[in-house]
């Protein structure tokens, strides 16, 4: 697909999202106290819709695979939903999706509530415009703006947005809304490019200044690291098995079947699920493979840095940073990784 650039300014965003949410559920980042948070977009909402400052504290996933859904009922009865636009993605919740997409869409068993919910969500990404201390996307080569996998794309202006065209949906949202845009010119497209350069540059200093590691130094050291015990049971000293870490990640997907009856309706029900838990890997018998903590927490960074580059070539993490702020163990990624880099 060729290029296509478009210049829409805060005024006319403001009713191109409007007219949006006459058909579609919309979903716009607002900041809620010291959070940005995904809000139902509201035209009587008296704040500033914020796409494009940074990603929001709940990934993208939970638009697609709810925390809790029923799957399945005896008697069987319909399902449905409103197709969506979230507004302001992300990059790392974008590159998360590849992970998404690969165990719920792209290999069997496929997951057909997830495949519908993919194809009845429209994705409005946005450049990052705000550096958060958690934030090291670019330490696993991940850049702080979407190349792919948007429909449509912002990058702010001053007061305006480029709108960046990534798929034939995200052309017909154009088209339905032609009068809101017009043409970006090339002075507008080199100062993105321009602005991207020096945003991506400020998170290099900051990963060089934490001293995290590059996804070249991680690649590999996992399994150096399984002789070296002390390095997990020093981070999993303070780790309370919440599971905060694992619900909060755009790549985790791991869930649990199980079933409820109520006035002779039996539902069956599809919840995510935590390698930390100590349940996690517990199977019939009461045998549990993974029954230290230690154990669960480097599985965790085994998935993510080991089995993923393995079979998909990918991180299972894209440097978002969440884990960190949701964690009450003041676990933060960046040291166990430099930990294990360094192999102590």
């Amino acid at each position: 697909m060729a290029r296509e650039y478009y210049v829409i300014n805060s005024e006319n965003f403001r009713t191109f999202l409007l007219n949006l949410s006459k058909e579609r559920d919309v979903y716009a980042p607002a900041k809620k106290n010291d959070f940005i948070s995904y809000e139902k977009f509201d035209p009587e909402y008296e704040e500033k819709y914020i796409p494009d400052q940074i990603r929001a504290s709940e990934p993208i996933k939970s638009f697609l695979t709810h925390s809790r859904e029923k799957v399945d009922t005896f008697p069987p009865a319909g399902r449905g939903h409103n197709k969506q636009i979230l507004v302001g993605v992300k990059n790392c919740d974008i590159t998360s999706l590849a992970i998404q997409d690969f165990v719920f869409k792209d290999n069997d068993p496929k997951d057909p509530f997830y495949i519908k919910m993919r194809e009845d969500t429209t994705i409005i990404s946005c450049d990052c415009n705000l550096l958060r201390e958690t934030c090291f996307c670019v330490a696993l080569d991940i850049t702080p703006y979407p190349e792919k996998g948007f429909d449509l794309n912002l990058s702010k202006e001053a007061d305006d947005f480029i709108v960046e065209v990534g798929s034939e949906k995200g052309r017909n949202l154009i088209a339905e809304n032609r009068d809101l845009f017009s043409k970006a010119d090339e002075t507008q497209i080199k100062n993105r490019s321009a602005k991207r350069e020096s945003f991506k540059n400020s998170l290099k200093s900051q990963a060089q200044e934490k001293e995290t590691p590059d996804k070249k130094s991680i690649t590999g050291s996992i399994k150096k690291s399984y002789a070296v015990g002390d390095i997990w049971n020093h981070f999993a000293s303070t780790c309370i098995e919440c599971g905060g870490c694992n619900h909060c990640c755009p790549a985790c997907h791991c869930f649990g079947l199980s079933d409820q009856k109520k006035d002779n309706i039996k539902a069956r029900y599809k919840s995510w699920d935590a390698c930390l838990y100590n349940s996690y890997a517990r199977v019939a018998g009461g045998a549990n493979p993974r029954r230290h903590l230690y154990e669960r927490l480097r599985n965790r960074f085994d998935k993510k840095f080991e089995f993923f580059p393995d079979v998909l070539g990918i991180f299972g993490c894209t440097g978002c940073g969440r884990c960190i702020e949701a964690c009450p163990g003041k676990i933060d990624i960046r040291e166990v990784l430099k930990k294990i880099v360094q192999g102590k």
